[in-house]
């Protein structure tokens, strides 16, 4: 699978905890949860092709 293919699976994903969060748990703000998923997956699909590590990285930077 492909960074776009996965992305899109992970928005389909993330629509889907958003409408299950919606009806199990009232009075979370579930459309704060989904503006903060769009804005992470928005910078995703700025990246340049060939940008992303091969490797995961620790938070520091580290591999």
């Amino acid at each position: 699978m492909d960074l776009p293919d996965a992305l899109r699976e992970f928005r389909a994903l993330m629509a889907e905890t958003g409408e299950l969060v919606e009806r199990e748990a009232p009075g979370v703000d579930v459309d704060a949860f989904r503006r903060s998923m769009e804005e992470t997956l928005a910078v995703w699909d700025r990246l340049p092709a060939g940008s992303i590590p091969a490797e995961p990285r620790t938070p520091t930077g580290r591999q």
